[in-house]
């Protein structure tokens, strides 16, 4: 008990928190204690009252701290016995935090081939961030010593990478992993990642004769700070002047702008919506008189109008690597595979 007592007053002065309360101060270093294996599953913990005697505390503080490790399943209280740190804690199970901008169905392939290549040798959690670095800085606040690994989708709406960079540094670079984008800020921590610009000129190259059947391509991204759409319109741009394609740029598509013997390449769905919508009532045949590309592919592509043909990075690879460098232990940059799965809306079906 009196060696316990020590360790709980080191990590409480240890813990990166002195301006929470002081119930989730000791809330913290109990995990803290629990995740560095002082403190191994069926160990029983202090009771209340001797906690509100040593650290001199309110008993109502000391509950509250109970409440949260009984809530997140670090211990539980058998009655008559008293309380003791959960046995399904494995600490020779690595934890794994998750966090993304959204669930989307490219996110929910990321997160199940995760799940899958991690099977038992994980525990893995999921939270969202929602495009906000501010819920991504209160995430690391309340979660940064219950896990030995993070894996951060870092897309924002209301940071530029600075402000980012300074988030992500409260983590260490040996325990972090990034998805989707590598950021250029952060040279330390690794990245499973999409190249957005050398992606689609790579793409659009292999696919150069079928793009030559239509007079025109016109990229239809958002514009903005938005660096993966920057990134899109560079490789797009690139890729045209190479090889001395008519081409356009759009912000947005405009109702009724459709241009025959065009092939559009969509990077949001409401815009290929819009379009298909558009097609059928000018009684277009999408697939020989317009071309569609959408980005990113769903269940729902694969049968609308005979086949979406859509560019795509292999979600299901990018999920498995970031699992399989955890397991290993071994973070490490590594670019995910892009590729064009063709479809009737674009020249048809070869």
């Amino acid at each position: 008990m009196e060696n316990l007592i020590g360790q709980l007053h080191k990590q409480l002065g240890d813990v990166k928190c002195q301006h929470h309360p002081k119930y989730i101060q000791i809330a913290k270093s109990f995990k803290n204690l629990i995740n560095l294996g002082h403190l191994q599953a069926h160990a029983k913990m202090p009771s209340i009252n001797d906690l509100v005697m040593e650290l001199e505390l309110s008993k109502d503080t000391v509950e509250k701290s109970y409440s949260i490790l009984k809530r997140e399943s670090y211990i539980l209280t058998q009655r008559g016995k008293g309380t003791f740190v959960n046995h399904g804690f494995d600490i020779n199970v690595p934890k794994v935090l998750l966090i993304f901008n959204k669930m989307s169905a490219s996110k929910e392939k990321i997160f199940k081939a995760f799940l899958q290549t991690s099977g038992e040798h994980l525990q893995v959690d999921l939270l969202l961030h929602n495009y906000s670095v501010k819920s991504l800085e209160r995430i690391i606040d309340e979660q940064e010593n219950n896990y030995n690994y993070f894996v951060i989708i870092p897309i924002f709406k209301d940071a530029n990478e600075e402000e980012t960079k300074k988030v992500i540094e409260r983590l260490p670079a040996s325990k972090t992993l990034l998805l989707n984008k590598k950021l250029p800020t952060l040279p330390k921590f690794q990245s499973v990642y999409e190249d957005f610009s050398e992606d689609i000129y790579q793409v659009l190259s292999k696919n150069i004769v079928k793009l030559f059947k239509y007079n025109q391509l016109e990229l239809i991204a958002p514009k903005g700070e938005n660096r993966i759409f920057n990134q899109i319109r560079s490789g797009f741009v690139r890729c045209c002047l190479h090889y001395d394609i008519t081409f356009k740029v759009s912000s947005v598509y405009q109702n009724e702008e459709l241009h025959e013997n065009t092939a559009y390449i969509l990077v949001d769905d409401q815009d290929l919506a819009t379009i298909i919508s558009d097609c059928r009532s000018k009684k277009l045949r999408i697939g020989e008189q317009i071309g569609l590309i959408s980005y990113n592919d769903t269940p729902l592509k694969a049968i609308l109008e005979e086949g979406i043909t859509v560019i795509t990075t292999s979600f299901e690879n990018m999920g498995k690597t970031a699992a399989q460098q955890i397991l290993h232990k071994k973070l490490a940059n590594h670019k995910v595979d892009f590729k064009m799965i063709q479809r009737a809306s674009f020249v048809g079906v070869e």
